[in-house]
């Protein structure tokens, strides 16, 4: 029953409170990060939630409520029902800590009313977006309580931001039971290719109880764009052979029929393998065990994983920053810190040799770092400033000539110097 549900509810957040209030840290469920950040499961790593592809490519707009109804947005009670004060709601959609992560916020608007009920009637609707020639949209969502799924409605208008709009627009999605779990759902936005809308979330479920949306994102999609979207490794034992399943995503418009997959362990040998007797869609996944395993060390041990993927239909990818994954694995019981971690933090330069691009990832977030390419006679060949988000980035260094050089990596707390091959 709801009142059961809320009842369990009120009973998790009181248990966390405490622990938390007791200096123990204790997290209740996962947590995410506000702009589809990593997710660990166990031996498993993904560059989002694994329900779905959020849109990647150039992002025109994107919104996780952290800061609360951000300025722009509208929201409009429709209905004019009162909330049961067991949903310790308001009427409306509305910004509040996410149930399923006290870290996060999310917009939630409840459908269970006082006097019998009825239906929900409430809008979220976005400001004016200018969308590029290959619009994409996406969202996170999911029903409060699983006994009671939710559903609503998307909306598109051209013409203004009354709800008259939106009924007289476009109705570009219809969700008749969102589930229980954080869903990522994507749609097409091409129709309105370089057109000026706004978007609208309709709440219109009958006697539910509360629907929660988070990480709304629109961005421009380019044509070819492959990555390594999660790892999978199983459970080692030291002295086991790893064998790796590694999910590639096409987030791009056009279908990929061929790539190649590579990995390296500590930065060492690139091992890469060419798949080419595919047909990967657009927003979907492909699973592929890597023909090459790695044989662990008979002792405990972490290693650093990076896997890439190259030359999707034997070209290039048009967003490089998303073609990789790395990630820490634990093969049984280590204990202390990677071995290439210097002065506190640790980097990861791979493929290398490289043909080109090089990518890097530092395992903590630097705001601000310098790159430096230097040669061996000493010549600074590339000297740039990079504002790191998640802490990856891609060198292009097609234009310098083949051969040895020197990437210095500073930042306020210390730098690194590796050896890079152009080859």
């Amino acid at each position: 029953m709801k009142l059961e549900r809320y009842n369990l509810i009120v009973f998790v957040f009181t248990v966390w409170f405490i622990l938390s209030s007791g200096n123990v840290i204790g997290q209740l469920g996962y947590k995410r990060s506000s702009h589809w950040g990593d997710r660990t499961a166990g031996n498993m790593r993904v560059n989002s939630d694994p329900s779905g592809i959020p849109c990647t490519g150039v992002t025109i707009i994107e919104e996780s409520f952290e800061s609360g109804l951000p300025t722009g947005w509208l929201t409009v009670d429709g209905d004019g029902l009162t909330p049961r004060s067991e949903t310790g709601l308001t009427p409306g959609w509305q910004v509040i800590t996410d149930y399923r992560d006290p870290t996060n916020m999310v917009a939630v608007s409840p459908s269970w009313y006082e006097n019998g009920g009825g239906v929900s009637d409430d809008w979220l609707i976005s400001p004016p977006i200018d969308l590029g020639d290959n619009p994409c949209l996406s969202w996170t969502a999911y029903s409060q309580d699983g006994g009671f799924l939710e559903s609503y409605e998307v909306y598109i208008s051209i013409t203004g931001t009354d709800t008259s709009d939106f009924l007289s627009g476009t109705r570009i999605d219809s969700v008749s039971s969102e589930i229980d779990e954080y869903t990522i759902r994507t749609l097409n936005l091409i129709d309105f290719a370089n057109k000026t809308v706004n978007i609208a979330f309709r709440q219109n479920s009958n006697d539910k109880f509360v629907l929660a949306l988070d990480n709304i994102k629109i961005s421009n999609i380019v044509p070819v764009d492959i990555g390594v979207y999660s790892v999978e490794y199983g459970d080692p034992s030291p002295g086991d052979s790893l064998e790796f399943n590694i999910n590639i995503a096409n987030y791009g418009s056009e279908t990929v029929t061929s790539f190649e997959l590579c990995y390296s362990i500590n930065g060492g040998t690139s091992f890469c393998m060419a798949v080419d007797t595919t047909v990967l869609e657009p927003n979907q996944i492909l699973s592929i065990t890597h023909d090459v395993k790695f044989l662990s060390d008979t002792l405990d041990e972490t290693y650093s994983f990076c896997a890439w993927t190259m030359f999707p239909n034997n070209g290039g990818d048009n967003e490089v920053a998303n073609d990789s994954l790395c990630e820490e694995i634990l093969v049984g019981d280590p204990v202390g810190i990677l071995s290439n971690n210097f002065e506190g933090f640790s980097l990861f330069a791979f493929p290398n040799p490289t043909q080109g691009v090089l990518y890097l990832t530092l395992l903590e977030n630097r705001k601000a770092i310098r790159l430096e390419i230097i040669g061996m006679d000493g010549t600074i060949y590339m000297r740039e400033n990079q504002r790191i988000g998640q802490s990856e980035i891609a060198l292009d260094l097609t234009g310098l000539p083949k051969g040895v050089y020197l990437l210095r990596v500073e930042t306020d707390n210390g730098h690194v110097v590796t050896r890079v091959v152009l080859q």
